[in-house]
C-alpha cells in the first residue's frame, strides 16, 4: 500500500515497485499456492511474482521435475476474463528452468523500470559501478592482524 501511495510508483505500471517471491520444494500442492496466490493478490496495488523452483513432488509429471510462477498479467484494452482482478488475469506458467526465468525476467522487468524513470544505458552503468563499491569488501579490511 505504501508505493501506491507515491506517484508513478505503485499500481501494475512500468516502474511500479515489484516483489519477486522465491520458494523451493513447498509442501502445499500447487493449487492450494495459486488459490492462496489469487486470493491475497492485489495487482492493482503492488506486483507480486511468485517462482517456485521445484513444483511440489504431488504435482509433478512423471520422470521430469519442474518448476513454475505465479503473475498477474494486465489485460489488454477492452479485455474482460472471469477470473480477472483489477484487470489483471492470474497465471501460473510451468518451466523446466524456473532460475533461468527469473533471471530473464529480473533483467527485462529492470530496463522498462528505468526505463519509464529516464535513466540512460550510461546511468545504469554508473549506478552497478556505485553498487560495486559499495558491496566488494576489502580483503585488507576483512582480514586486519
Amino acid at each position: 500500500d505504501l508505493a501506491s501511495e507515491i506517484e508513478g510508483y505503485g499500481g501494475g505500471l512500468w516502474g511500479a515497485i515489484s516483489t519477486d517471491v522465491m520458494a523451493y520444494r513447498c509442501s502445499q500442492k500447487l493449487d492450494t499456492i495459486e488459490k492462496s496466490y489469487i486470493s491475497n493478490g492485489k495487482p492493482s496495488k503492488a506486483g507480486l511474482d511468485v517462482y517456485i523452483l521445484r513444483f511440489p513432488d504431488k504435482d509433478q509429471p512423471v520422470e521430469q521435475k519442474i518448476g513454475g510462477c505465479l503473475h498477474f498479467e494486465p489485460l489488454v484494452e477492452d479485455e474482460q476474463e472471469l477470473n480477472s482482478i483489477d484487470d489483471f488475469s492470474p497465471g501460473c506458467s510451468a518451466s523446466y528452468t524456473p532460475l533461468s526465468d527469473f533471471y530473464y525476467r529480473l533483467i527485462q522487468n529492470s530496463y522498462y523500470t528505468l526505463g519509464t524513470r529516464d535513466f540512460s544505458l550510461s546511468d545504469l552503468g554508473a549506478h552497478f559501478m556505485l553498487y560495486m563499491s559499495w558491496s566488494t569488501a576489502s580483503w585488507d579490511e576483512l582480514f586486519k592482524c
